[in-house]
């Protein structure tokens, strides 16, 4: 689970992000993140485009992914409020 908010919050910083930017900032080998890229997409946490100045694919974040990533942080706070 915090590798999918890792993949999810490096993405919401930037909106959108090449798969060569997310590579790097994630930190995980290409084939783990094909993984993680393809299961985030599967459960519409996340979209693929096309940037329409370079035709470069980029991802960003759905509503549902910025939705996952609120309720996440509420529960990783309550979390670390009560010690566990």
């Amino acid at each position: 689970m915090d590798i999918i908010f890792d993949i999810l919050g490096i993405i919401a910083e930037r909106e959108k992000i090449i798969p060569t930017h997310l590579l790097y900032k994630s930190n995980l080998s290409y084939k783990r993140l094909q993984s993680y890229v393809k299961e985030l997409r599967e459960k519409g946490l996340m979209e693929e485009s096309v940037n329409e100045k370079d035709g470069k694919k980029q991802f960003q974040l759905s509503d549902k992914g910025y939705q996952f990533l609120q309720r996440y942080k509420e529960l990783k706070d309550l979390t670390v409020a009560f010690g566990i």
